[in-house]
């Protein structure tokens, strides 16, 4: 062997382990990276989990207050209609009650206290203008 056959056989072996320690090194580094990718997606698929837990009781919580707000106003509107409509029949009595005395008081001042007109539509009786004409 030569001298400088020498010198290109130890070069070429130098650079073939450098070739192969490259390799090694890059399958070391992405089993690595694997290894790691797998820990962080499960770890993410965890904390998904239980974040997604969390907002469905939320949101069951948020359903069940809703529902009793419904039922609540829905009892708030018919406790206050059944209030308005007595009011409006007690103001309706009184109106009557004071229509039979504006009556009886008129039917007095003419001098026939049985003679008045009826309430039969619930307007108030008028009587025609035919006298002032």
């Amino acid at each position: 062997m030569t001298g400088d056959q020498w010198w290109l056989e130890g070069i070429a072996a130098v650079l073939l382990g450098v070739v192969i320690g490259c390799a090694f090194t890059a399958y070391r580094a992405r089993q690595r990276f694997e290894g790691r990718l797998r820990r962080t997606a499960n770890e993410l698929l965890q904390r998904h989990s239980i974040v997604a837990d969390e907002l469905r009781s939320s949101l069951l919580r948020a359903q069940t207050d809703l529902e009793l707000a419904r039922n609540e106003f829905k009892r708030q509107l018919a406790t206050t209609l059944e209030e308005h409509r007595a009011t409006a029949s007690k103001i309706e009595e009184h109106l009557l009650a004071a229509y039979d005395e504006l009556e009886r008081l008129r039917a007095t001042v003419r001098g026939s206290p049985s003679a008045g007109p009826e309430h039969s539509n619930g307007f108030a009786a008028t009587q025609p203008m035919v006298d002032g004409l």
